[in-house]
């Protein structure tokens, strides 16, 4: 499928619903200490934009460079996540929170793909084309273990 602006992307508009549910968990979650809260929204915003950045720059390394960029930080953001939820909340907050990794997950996989067709693309530029679909993902869903909390998380929603 042919993108042509990157707020089209499945991925981006993934990333911006991770934003937006982080923004929502710090609002509704005035026990959160301001300054985790801060840095939670702080990371959850950059991905969206290192997603946009890597679709609109040009060299390979510069999209190399902020796809690996957009991975760490939802690296960060299920670390952040894993630690909130290490604390005493309400069991809907809990189930916010086992969602909302469920969510980053997801869009790591999408960008870990995006990521090995952009190595294997040996020196030539990656076609915007290449970016992976969500039918591309599925598949790839397909082989994970069954146990693997994206594969449940999927039988759960059929």
């Amino acid at each position: 499928m042919m993108y042509t602006r990157f707020e089209d992307l499945p991925v981006w508009q993934l990333a911006a619903q991770i934003f937006e549910r982080c923004a929502a968990l710090g609002a509704h979650a005035p026990a959160m200490n301001p300054v985790f809260r801060h840095q939670l929204t702080s990371v959850a915003l950059a991905i969206p934009n290192r997603i946009a950045q890597s679709y609109e720059l040009g060299s390979r390394s510069e999209i190399l460079e902020n796809l690996n960029e957009a991975v760490d930080g939802l690296r960060e953001i299920r670390s952040l996540l894993s630690m909130v939820g290490r604390t005493a909340w309400p069991q809907e907050t809990i189930t916010e929170l086992a969602e909302l990794k469920i969510s980053v997950e997801s869009c790591g996989l999408q960008l870990q793909s995006w990521i090995e067709i952009v190595r294997r693309s040996n020196g030539a530029e990656p076609a915007k084309t290449e970016i992976p679909s969500p039918e591309r993902f599925h598949r790839l869903l397909a082989n994970l273990p069954s146990t693997h909390p994206l594969r449940r998380s999927e039988s759960q929603a059929e």
